[in-house]
Parts: C-alpha cells; structure tokens; sequence
C-alpha cells in the first residue's frame, strides 16, 4: 500500500489524517478524495478472519484488539519507512506548487518527529532532524518537544537562533527545563555547537556555564582541533589554572596525543598530574607481592592512570625533567613508577634496591638485570653497525670505543649491584644472592663476585658456584691459549708482509707516467709509490688528499689495507741483500 501512494504520489497529509497525533495541530487539511476509515478498515479486517462460516466470532475480544494493535503498529512501522523515502522526494508541479510542497514537508518532519519520539525512540534520528536541514515550524514543534527541550535546543539551532538554542540547552543542563528522554548529553551538545558557530564571542558567552555544568565533558571543548582557531593554548591554560587536575589532564594529553607537543613543561605537568592523582588513589599501606595487583591494572581510575604514568615515564624519557620526577616521586607509595624512572636515568643499583626491599618483587629484580643487559648490549650492536654502514675516517675512535664495551661485556656486571644488595644492604637476603649466584654463574665475573660475597657464608652453600666458576675459568684460559697462538701466527704473517711492503721495489722508465697529470715521473722529480704499486709525484699526489688515501680512486689504505704481491722470499726479507738496483 505504501509502495503504491508513493509511486501514485499521493499527499502524505491524506494518509497522516488516518494516524491519531500524527498532523501538526494547526494544520487544517482536507483530503481531495475520501479514502475511508482505515482504523476501521483494520477492525473489520481482523473480525473477518476470526468469523465462521455461521458468521460468529471465533476468538474473544481479548484476541482480536491485541491482532488490531500489531496490525496498527505494523502499519506505522511502514508508514515511517515511508515517510523517510518520501521525505527527499519532490512532487510535479501538476500536483502541488512550491507553496504546497513546504506544507507537505512540514507535515512529513512533524510526522517523523512524532514516531521518532513517541513510538520508535529512535532518538539518533531525531536529533539528525534536528540538527541539519528541515522543515519544521517552532511553534508545533515546541509543543511536541514540551517535555525534551534539549531537542527543541537543536531545533532554534537549525534555525539560526543560537543564543536561544544556548539558553535553552543551559537550563536543560541546570534541571530548570523538564526533560524526559535524557537522550542527549547536554554539555556535548553545548561543545559541538559552540565549536559549529566559530564564533568567538558566543564561546566566551557560555563558557562558565558550561564548566558548571559538567566540567569533565566541558574541557572537551578545547580539545577539538577547530577551536584552535579562536582560543590560544595559552588562553586556555589559564582559564583552567582553577579547575581540579583531572580536568586539566584531559587538556594536556590532548596537547601531547593530538598535536604532537614536544614542550617539556607540558610533559612534565601532566606526569605530576598523573603522580598527584595515582597518590591520592592508591592504598598507603604495604601489600605483599602476589595479592599486590600489578601496577597499571587495578580497577578504576588508578589502574587507568598508573597505566598512562608508566607509558609516558618509559616511552618519551625525553620529553620530561628526569630529576624533577624523582624528586617528586620520592616519598610516594610509587615504587613501580620509582623502579622506571631510575632505570630511565640509568641508577640501576637504586631500581633494584626498590625491587628487593620495598616491592620485595625478586623475580622482577632478576628479571630487571637480564633486560638492561640485553638491552645496553642491543644498543651497542646497533651503534656499532650504524658506524660500519657509514665507513667514515672520524669514527675510528669512537667504533673502538664501542667495540671495546662490547668486549667488557662478557659477563653481566648488573647482577654484581644485585649481589652487593643482597650481602650488604640491611636486611640482607642472603639466600636470594646464593641463589643468583647458582644459577646464574656463567654470567657473573667471578674475582669480582668473590670480592662481594662475605666472609662468613659457607662454602657448601656456594658449591655449585665454585665448580661452574673453576670450569668456566678453564675453558676460558683455553680458549685465551688458542686466542693468543692464532695471534701469534697472525703477528709473523703481518710482520712479514710489512717486511715485503717496506722491501719491495718498483722500476722508473722513462714511459711510466703520473697517475694524476699523466706526465713522465723523470729521473730528477721526487715521487711517491702507494701500496697498490701506483705511482704519482710527490706534489700531484699530495695536492688534494692526505698521504694515506689514494689520489684517484680515494682508498683509505689505513681502513683497507693492500694486500701487496710479494716479490722477495722469506728469506730475502729477513736476510736482505745488498742491491744496487733498489
């Protein structure tokens, strides 16, 4: 049916007049053709098919108004679908002129606005109604809306009364105005608006109001990315310098997430947010590890803002006062916050000392020496390639300084800090350090672990120790041995190349050239020969490069090395003879 009035295109105010409510109250329509009572129409309906072929009923009252009301309800449901297609539809002019047509929608967004609200609550769609082009009229529509003003709000919106629309939507937010829906959160509604208006004077206007509304959802307000516009940051941390913290977080990661902030103030105030916040959140007391609940997920607010604490302390070390922070956290309760910021700053030995004897978390603490070890030694690796890919003449120095770290690093010194905690700091765990050292022999240097370990421990307890210690020691001593032959070998084959570099000789005639000005060398000029065997004179070589790198081809013959022909014997090197040719 409703297919066919709108491929007929039959005026929706004919069929509205069916559906009690469903006209604005001041519309007086009167329908072109009578097409009936269709609530009637479905009445007889029903009793039809619930009358026997005696012509009785065959079902009770109860039955047939409850099949009346599907039918009806099934009916509106179509009658909405309807309405939203036809909405979009104009009718030929032979059906209705331009005046008419504005009727025919007023009465369509009025019809819309009804079944939105009062059958479907469907409060999306009725605030998009609203919201963006459409055709009501106030005054219908204020009644309608009498009991949710914060839609009648969007509606003088549309309308362009925005001062109105602000008023309208304050009172709602105060509990000066009825609404019964609660469909719209009033303050965000406040915030996309005064954000649409771009217009400065307006924001200011309602500012306050909205704060006092609900000042959590309101600093959302300079969050957006189109304020910008009108309002400085500047301006704005100033206007929040007398809201609580927790407002002013909500700003400030906005600032860093957003936008990107690298500002270290910035940075720094929201850490002292975080801390502020997590200290006033969190229990005081001692809660021993395993019932203690790991930092970041607890439940609530401190679980959510320990978990952005450790990410920032961790993640952007750079952006913030390292020394400001701990000096903050000092005296806190934040011990897994302390453990971070101390490894940020590289003060393992205090980290660990918080593991053991405040979180009393030893698996951690264990944990915590294997990961900066690997960690520190990952980076070396990673410096010491960058240096190689690059090739360059002024990172000698510091490439041997990295490989000579990287060789110092054969056992993990960051459980020696552990041990020398573990023996000396009071209480001491010396059961956990036996432990370390058992199970963790191989990675610790032992002279310097035995320098640690107090007198007074028994041997038996450091059994297994010792014994990995003794064989480690042996292995080690074995493959020094093995080390220092192979240098050795390498030592005489070096030397004697060097003693056929230093020896060899290289023959002038009148046709060899200069590799640079391709004149003869001559028998008077001075010249020099390069470990490949080139030769170029002294002034020509000399003019642009350095003596040790090769005037044509650039090789630095103190990186790579040529690996020259030899042209004496063993003998001859070590036994030179007297030549009047060289």
């Amino acid at each position: 049916a409703f297919r066919f009035f709108f491929e007929s295109q039959v005026d929706p105010r004919d069929i509205l007049l069916h559906f009690e409510g469903l006209l604005p109250p001041n519309l007086n329509h009167q329908p072109k053709q009578v097409r009936g009572d269709f609530v009637a129409c479905i009445r007889q309906t029903v009793e039809k098919r619930y009358t026997s072929a005696s012509g009785r009923l065959s079902a009770s009252k109860e039955v047939l108004e409850k099949h009346h009301f599907a039918m009806y309800k099934n009916a509106k449901k179509n009658l909405l679908s309807y309405l939203e297609r036809i909405r979009t539809v104009q009718f030929n002019t032979a059906l209705a002129n331009a005046n008419e047509t504005e009727k025919h929608q007023r009465a369509i967004d009025y019809a819309l606005a009804y079944l939105y609200l009062n059958e479907k609550q469907d409060f999306d769609k009725l605030r998009s109604l609203y919201r963006f082009g459409n055709n009501a009229n106030l005054k219908t529509h204020k009644e309608l809306l009498s009991k949710n003003k914060s839609f009648f709000a969007l509606l003088l919106w549309s309308k362009g009364y925005h001062e109105e629309a602000m008023e309208t939507l304050c009172q709602v937010g105060y509990g000066k105005l009825e609404e019964s829906s609660n469909a719209l959160v009033v303050v965000d509604e406040m915030v996309e608006l005064l954000v649409e208006s771009k217009d400065r004077e307006l924001i200011f206007k309602y500012l306050d109001s909205l704060f006092e509304i609900n000042e959590t959802k309101a600093v959302n307000l300079f969050c957006n990315p189109g304020i910008s516009e009108f309002i400085s940051i500047d301006e704005t941390l100033a206007y929040l310098t007398i809201y609580p913290s927790d407002v002013k977080i909500t700003f400030y990661e906005y600032l860093i997430e957003d936008l990107k902030s690298t500002n270290v103030d910035i940075h720094n105030q929201l850490v002292l947010f975080y801390i502020d916040a997590c200290t006033k959140l969190k229990p005081q007391g001692y809660i021993p590890h395993g019932v203690r609940v790991e930092a970041g997920k607890e439940l609530g607010l401190l679980g959510s803002f320990r978990t952005r604490l450790l990410t920032m302390l961790s993640k952007k070390p750079s952006y913030y006062s390292k020394h400001k922070i701990s000096n903050r956290l000092k005296g806190t309760s934040l011990f897994e916050e302390m453990v971070v910021i101390f490894r940020v700053m590289d003060q393992h030995e205090k980290s660990l000392s918080l593991l053991l004897f405040e979180l009393r978390d030893y698996s951690w603490a264990e944990r915590y020496c294997e990961e900066v070890y690997n960690e520190r030694k990952r980076q070396l690796l990673d410096e010491r390639h960058a240096l190689e890919v690059k090739n360059s003449t002024q990172n000698v120095g510091k490439l041997q300084r990295i490989q000579h770290e990287i060789d110092q690093m054969t056992y993990n010194h960051f459980w020696l800090d552990l041990l020398r905690l573990c023996f000396h700091r009071t209480p001491t765990n010396e059961p956990f350090g036996i432990d370390i050292l058992n199970r963790h022999a191989a990675e610790i240097h032992p002279i310097d672990a035995l320098t640690i370990i107090p007198d007074h421990l028994n041997l038996k307890d450091m059994n297994h120790f010792l014994n990995r210690q003794l064989r480690h020691a042996y292995d080690r001593l074995q493959q020094v041995q093995y080390s220092n032959s192979l240098n050795n070998l390498k030592l005489i084959r070096v030397s004697s190349e060097k003693a056929c570099s230093i020896s060899r000789r290289r023959t002038i005639t009148d046709s060899t050239l200069c590799g640079v000005c391709n004149m003869p060398i001559g028998s008077s000029a001075v010249f020099v020969v390069f470990p490949d065997q080139s030769v170029f004179h002294a002034k020509c070589a000399n003019k642009e490069s350095p003596h040790h790198i090769h005037p044509t081809h650039h090789r630095d013959f103190r990186l790579v090395p040529e690996n020259i022909a030899k042209q004496f014997s063993i003998k001859d090197v070590l036994e030179p003879k007297i030549n009047q040719n060289l």
